[in-house]
């Protein structure tokens, strides 16, 4: 498989270049099918890891039950917690995305395999009409997680690296 370069878009630090530079090379390890549990676990934000961002915790949880991939994201940013969680189908249909604290849903989720190991999340949070586009890549034999951030025309805006705990 040919390594691609993700485009970064408007880099203005070069530590989110250098970060993005080496992260199609950390992708080439042989990566698990996320239908076969690839992304279980849970997965804690390394900042010194990541591309540049504010100071935030952030703590992925992923399973999966059959066909369904259970999820949730829990991010600390100033004491504040808050997050999303779903239950969705590798099938590229919408399902619903919920606030972590409230328990109210606030969008849809839609989750796709792109290949083994590469898992394709859009959310869409209702009120604001505001997606959110993610790829994770399991990576360094189940070691890490990688989070590319997208925007709508597919460039990459944002690396976020996630070590297993």
């Amino acid at each position: 498989m040919p390594l691609v370069r993700p485009r970064l878009v408007q880099p203005r630090l070069a530590k989110l270049a250098l970060v993005a530079s080496f992260a199609p090379m950390v992708v080439a390890s042989t990566p698990t099918d996320a239908r076969e549990g690839g992304h279980d676990g849970t997965w804690v934000l390394s900042l010194p890891k990541s591309g540049p961002h504010r100071q935030i915790g952030e703590v992925l949880t992923v399973r999966h039950e059959d066909d369904w991939e259970i999820y949730s994201a829990e991010v600390t940013f100033n004491g504040e917690v808050s997050g999303a969680r779903y239950r969705a189908k590798p099938d590229g249909a919408p399902y619903p995305l919920y606030d972590l604290k409230s328990g109210a849903q606030i969008g849809t989720a839609t989750l796709s395999v792109k290949r083994p190991g590469v898992t394709e999340v859009i959310m869409t949070r209702t009120r604001e009409g505001r997606r959110v586009r993610l790829e994770h890549w399991e990576t360094q034999g189940g070691a890490s997680l990688i989070s590319l951030l997208k925007n709508d025309e597919g460039e990459v805006t944002s690396v976020l690296v996630f070590d297993r705990r």
